[in-house]
């Protein structure tokens, strides 16, 4: 049986406060940091198992999104403040991340490309699947 890789948590001081997340992977790994932003009403513990596969070819982080302890859960909850959160997180972590959301995660994901210049984002909400890369002249390019 293969060993998973160890998740641990940490905090990252934003605007809006602590933000709790769970980390993990090869600090060294040539793959952009993926930041996973969890569904409603889910948090970033249940998708552990995920989490742990892809931590082992993966740097990794999953913040609990404002609004789910022991995050900050001061409102408000529409989706440009969580998109402005994902963005202040992502610029903390450097400004480049492969991104996947997952439900409520995923509408946040959507809001995200014309902002922020990565390099790919997946997001799944509400029984679909979708996939969109975008580069900063892309994001640009849509906005004109």
């Amino acid at each position: 049986m293969a060993l998973r890789a160890r998740l641990t948590r940490t905090t990252f001081s934003l605007l809006l406060g602590k933000v709790h997340a769970l980390v993990g992977g090869a600090v060294n790994a040539r793959l952009l940091l993926f930041l996973f932003l969890h569904g409603f009403p889910d948090h970033p513990p249940t998708a552990v198992p995920f989490l742990e596969h892809l931590a082992e070819t993966h740097r990794l982080v999953a913040p609990w999104l404002r609004g789910y302890a022991p995050s900050p859960i001061v409102g408000p909850y529409d989706l440009d403040t969580l998109a402005a959160d994902a963005l202040a997180l992502i610029d903390r972590l450097s400004g480049q991340v492969d991104l996947f959301g997952g439900d409520w995660g995923g509408a946040i994901t959507a809001l995200l490309p014309a902002s922020w210049p990565w390099t790919s984002f997946l997001g799944a909400g509400q029984n679909h699947v979708f996939e969109l890369e975008a580069r900063r002249d892309d994001a640009r390019a849509l906005a004109a």
